[in-house]
């Protein structure tokens, strides 16, 4: 099923049609709208506490066209399932190509950090939607979490396992009692600890730090903790260098704010 049509394409459709009822939308369209209506309210009330008439409703469709795209409401928890994790591989597949090494391992913590941190221009509704439903999963049966954090795995653990091994034989990292996986596994846990923070708009704790000095700090954290060195991070740390990469990388004109 492909879901990548122009969201400002389909919203000028949308309102149009709420303001004609004249234009006819192709199934592909529709569905897309119903999932894109779905997302916020799985976010805000998780899967028990959303309705189809709240789908629909939010949807501007009614209940038998809404059953005509989806068989229930599981049909569209699933579909919107594939959607969130097609959006999170096309941003990972840049962070996949990339040369082994401890560059490498610098620019996936700090991607991991700024991606959940800060705000996407353009993005953020439904970033603050997907950390929502996210959150919501994590709450109660996990499946959706379990989803997103298999797809993470097994886009980047790979090319993070060999960058590690080559970073240990250059002396970049030390040797730890830490297993492999769980290196890049407790920055990105703590990331979203950090995000927790700041879900409701109001920090619930104040760090007294701007979102890109707390990226920073929180990436340093994280990779000293990991064993690299202060050698190392002093050589391939280079914050204004990593935001404009991970800014092209997710195809933006302009640095994430």
């Amino acid at each position: 099923m492909n879901y990548m049509v122009s969201e400002h394409l389909l919203t000028i459709i949308f309102c149009g049609a709420m303001k004609t009822r004249r234009i006819k939308l192709t199934a592909e369209e529709r569905k897309h709208l119903i999932i894109k209506a779905a997302r916020p309210l799985f976010a805000a009330h998780g899967f028990k506490g959303t309705s189809v008439r709240m789908i629909a409703e939010s949807a501007n469709v009614s209940e038998a066209l809404l059953y005509k795209h989806f068989p229930d409401k599981e049909a569209i928890y699933r579909e919107m399932f594939k959607y969130s994790l097609s959006q999170i591989k096309v941003i990972m597949k840049g962070l996949k190509d990339i040369t082994a090494g401890s560059e490498a391992i610098v620019l996936f913590i700090y991607a991991v950090y700024t991606l959940i941190l800060k705000e996407i221009p353009g993005r953020a509704a439904d970033q603050r939607s997907f950390e929502r439903l996210l959150l919501q999963s994590l709450l109660n049966d996990a499946d959706f979490a379990r989803s997103v954090f298999t797809a993470y795995h097994d886009t980047f653990i790979d090319i993070f396992t060999r960058s590690l091994h080559i970073a240990i034989q250059q002396g970049d990292i030390i040797q730890l009692p830490i297993s492999e996986g769980n290196r890049i596994w407790f920055a990105h846990h703590l990331a979203m600890g950090l995000q927790l923070i700041f879900m409701t708009g109001v920090p619930a704790y104040e760090y007294h730090l701007s979102k890109d000095e707390l990226v920073n700090e929180g990436v340093i954290y994280s990779l000293r903790g990991m064993g690299m060195t202060d050698t190392a991070i002093h050589k391939y740390f280079k914050p204004d260098e990593l935001r404009a990469y991970v800014t092209k990388l997710i195809g933006l004109k302009s640095p994430i704010q």
